[in-house]
């Protein structure tokens, strides 16, 4: 195998990786409910699990998106969603989830 591929088997398992925090996250949700009215300790328990899915999720499909660009894969499908404008949204979401995650570490 060349680098080039153990560098896109890499990718692929960070992209099963992120896939599955989706699951996570989405399951977390779902499994929350509905989130209390008020605003309080009751809320931010609330958001607690589904926003770690989330923050790691979010993450580790930036990792993804980086690495398809830097190992200069191409696919019409994927380039399709990988809009730049899109990504400048998603970049600063993916920098806010992990400034939040390495926040929460300290």
């Amino acid at each position: 195998m060349t680098d080039q591929d153990n560098a896109i088997h890499a990718l692929h398992r960070y992209f099963v990786w992120a896939n599955r925090l989706r699951q996570q996250f989405e399951d977390s949700v779902r499994a929350q409910g509905l989130p209390p009215t008020q605003e309080g300790k009751a809320l931010r328990e609330w958001f607690l699990v589904p926003f770690f899915h989330l923050s790691y999720w979010l993450a580790t499909l930036y990792v993804v998106v980086d690495g398809w660009r830097k190992l200069g894969l191409a696919s019409e499908s994927v380039d399709a969603l990988l809009d730049p404008t899109q990504l400048e949204l998603f970049s600063r979401l993916a920098y806010v989830a992990r400034a939040h995650t390495q926040h929460a570490d300290r």
